[in-house]
């Protein structure tokens, strides 16, 4: 048979990694509609201007610029809110924007925007030459430590704008002497766990700025956030976000699984004409609890919805949905089941 989809979870999760560093205080990004809307994570800080603001306040206070907030994840669980919910300090959000205001709604909800130039990257694997490829396209020089030496010298031939250094990233000496503490990112990727543990406790320890890990033992994640990592990735989970969005046929572009617990996806639906939202607002479409419409594509632009928002033939809807009710929201948005 003929493949259809090839997936390369250390480019996947590598293309994730350089969204990430590109924007410092954001701990997820996807994106949906050709990459006209995003879905961001940002952390809520004791002293962010959105703590203690029920979700229906934002809108009056954020005037300049349009987002939704599509999902709070609290203590592990994943909300999937209303306007009633209060966004509580420790909370991480994640919220539906225009793809090209991201830096503009990143700016008024207090969080900066500054790319990074010092980036350190942990273990010589196959994600880490494609980090180290993105990094430089970027024009940005990481340095690179991978403790075997045959494979150091092959990756520095391999990667001309990489400063690559054998040696062993869990040696704390090497890590001062390589002023791991002046790194604005640390990516540990190393095959080994407790390789990419350590270097990540040491980093932190030296006073690095945003660690970001990789791991695909479920196990390790609380610990990584223990340690101090601030975002943990799983290329098996990234690859299988990718496999998700093929796999759901019908009227779904797109899919993403959300939430470090996965149980939430972000669907990309095509409203079918005889679609019995069609016509409604969204407040009168009654989602499934659990569920809500993050942004609406309407012939090439995107609509940041409220409850008035009403649904026409040939949108696309960017849903956010707890797992158990996906069924839900495909019937309600699909078309009617013919009758046989």
């Amino acid at each position: 048979g003929f493949i259809d989809l090839l997936i390369n979870p250390e480019q996947a999760t590598a293309d994730k990694v350089l969204a990430l560093v590109r924007y410092p205080g954001v701990t997820e990004v996807l994106e949906f509609a050709d990459g006209k809307v995003s879905l961001l994570g940002i952390q809520v800080r004791p002293d962010s201007p959105l703590a203690g603001l029920r979700l229906q306040e934002l809108s009056d206070r954020f005037l300049e610029w349009e987002f939704l907030v599509v999902a709070i994840e609290r203590v592990g669980e994943l909300i999937v809110p209303s306007g009633t919910n209060v966004i509580l300090p420790g909370d991480e959000l994640l919220l539906a924007l225009r793809s090209e205001e991201i830096e503009q709604v990143l700016t008024s909800v207090g969080i900066e925007v500054s790319p990074i130039s010092r980036v350190m990257i942990i273990g010589g694997t196959a994600l880490a030459r494609f980090l180290a490829q993105g990094l430089s396209a970027r024009h940005v020089k990481p340095k690179l430590i991978e403790v075997d030496r045959g494979k150091a010298e092959e990756l520095a031939e391999a990667l001309p704008s990489t400063v690559v250094i054998n040696g062993s990233p869990t040696d704390a000496a090497l890590l001062m002497e390589e002023n791991v503490g002046e790194m604005q990112a640390v990516i540990t990727c190393s095959a080994v766990e407790e390789t990419n543990l350590t270097a990540a406790l040491l980093a932190r320890r030296m006073g690095a700025g945003r660690i970001i890990s990789t791991t695909n033992e479920t196990d390790y994640k609380p610990l990584m956030r223990a340690v101090g990592v601030d975002v943990c990735l799983s290329p098996r989970l990234v690859a299988v976000s990718s496999i998700l969005r093929f796999v759901r046929q019908g009227d779904v572009v797109a899919t993403q699984a959300i939430g470090s617990d996965e149980h939430a996806e972000a669907l990309e639906f095509e409203v079918a004409d005889d679609s019995e939202a069609v016509g409604k607002t969204l407040q009168s479409l009654r989602m499934p609890i659990g569920s809500l419409v993050a942004a609406v594509l309407r012939e090439g632009l995107v609509l940041i919805p409220g409850g008035q928002t009403s649904i026409e033939t040939g949108d696309r809807l960017l849903v956010v949905t707890r797992q158990a009710v996906v069924h839900d929201v495909e019937t309600l948005l699909q078309r009617p089941t013919p009758v046989e």
